[in-house]
């Protein structure tokens, strides 16, 4: 393997998967707009979505202010579209008290130059449609964020190195990378996930599927999928230069 293909580059995204998302298919043109606001179409929606809150009034005068919102967005002049997902029954108050985290001490990372004189770097790449990226996955609520990212980051390596695309445990990380100062549901940081990874390998996700709690760790040997480092790109802008 070259030396090229043992650089993970820490591109990380929150990777969530919602069960909702069909509304957006279904009720594309009510979403983007189309025709005025009938909250008998906003209650035909509602009794369609899947809420983990319970249905209500108040979830419903939620969900409204919800389909308001987008719909005023995706008659704007954006490059991204606004759709329903699996909060759209939450307020933003709601989300920030549920889901956000304070700021973590990111003291851990690492700083590394790349060296790329006479590469031919594109103005832009889509990795997705190059059969790179997995599929959508969701953490739940449990605060597993980072090991999401750092799955998503390793796939991508699976596929970049060997050709195979790969789905990897976070429940292994979430349960077994505890020592290297990651906190299961209670937040952590891709470089002390990828620090395990690097010492003890990771699994497939068909072998140590995601649960959304703290377990105890099944998989003390380990995996066999395993880094021989890593590195943190702070600046993509200079990286592009």
């Amino acid at each position: 393997m070259s030396n090229l293909l043992k650089i993970l580059l820490i591109l990380g995204l929150a990777t969530l998967c919602f069960s909702n998302l069909h509304l957006n298919v279904k009720y594309r043109n009510f979403l983007n707009g189309v025709g005025s606001f009938d909250e008998s179409a906003a209650r035909e929606i509602y009794s369609q979505f899947t809420s983990v809150r319970g249905k209500s009034e108040y979830r419903f005068k939620v969900f409204v202010d919800t389909l308001k919102e987008i719909r005023a967005h995706n008659q704007g002049k954006h490059t991204w579209t606004q759709g329903i997902n699996d909060y759209s029954d939450m307020t933003f108050e709601e989300f920030k008290a549920d889901k956000l985290m304070a700021p973590q001490n990111c003291s851990a990372t690492n700083s590394f130059k790349i060296a790329h004189k006479g590469v031919s770097i594109p103005e832009s790449y889509e990795w997705a449609s190059t059969g790179m990226v997995s599929p959508v996955k969701n953490q739940g609520s449990c605060g597993s964020c980072w090991s999401f990212s750092t799955t998503g980051a390793l796939e991508g390596l699976s596929k970049l190195s060997y050709g195979t695309l790969e789905s990897f445990s976070e429940q292994q990380l979430v349960d077994c990378s505890g020592s290297y100062g990651n906190q299961a549901c209670n937040g952590g940081l891709m470089d002390n996930a990828f620090k395990y990874v690097r010492d003890h390998g990771i699994v497939q996700e068909s072998e140590y599927p995601y649960k959304a709690v703290k377990q105890t760790c099944q998989k003390t040997a380990g995996g066999p999928f395993k880094i021989s480092g890593f590195v943190d790109i702070k600046d993509c802008n200079t990286l592009a230069n």
